[in-house]
């Protein structure tokens, strides 16, 4: 058995202009930053519904985004260089084969099935706040608690 950290980086080429171009999946924490640059999508987020201008507002930072989320996916996602090349040289064919790529390797059982699974989770934990609260402690005058001068016995499992 390895270690996750010996398993190394997903990657893969796209053929662009002639040359291959690297690409990775990107990271969680990378989408999380991504996704949090668009106050818009915060928006849609928190009020979980569109309006026509939020709407307006969203196509309108799309095009950054997407440059952005290639960059991550070329290993490059704080590169302004990058970002700015895939924002304003990049013909549409070009930004579509390296989304397909990377989304690819982002999503390797694809986005839906993604957010199908994570939509799951949620629902079985009964939202998000159940999934990650902390069990409700034992009060005192439970069974199980015990008043002692000493520590006790090790617990099980410790």
């Amino acid at each position: 058995m390895v270690s996750l950290v010996d398993i190394g980086t997903l990657k893969d080429v796209v053929p662009l202009r002639g040359k291959d171009v690297e690409i990775t999946g990107v990271s969680a924490k990378t989408i999380v930053q991504l996704l949090s640059n668009s106050d818009e999508l915060r928006r849609v987020l928190a009020e979980k519904s569109l309006e026509v201008d939020m709407l307006r507002n969203l196509v309108e930072q799309a095009p950054l985004a997407v440059a952005q989320f290639i960059a991550a996916g070329t290993g490059k996602p704080d590169d302004a260089a990058t970002i700015d090349f895939a924002y304003r040289e990049l013909v549409a064919g070009e930004t579509y084969d390296l989304l397909k790529g990377i989304a690819k390797l982002t999503f390797p059982r694809g986005v839906k099935s993604f957010i199908e699974e994570l939509t799951a989770l949620a629902q079985e934990g009964r939202g998000w706040g159940a999934v990650t609260k902390s069990p409700v402690p034992s009060n005192a005058a439970s069974g199980q608690d015990t008043t002692s001068t000493d520590a006790g016995p090790t617990p099980q499992g410790s």
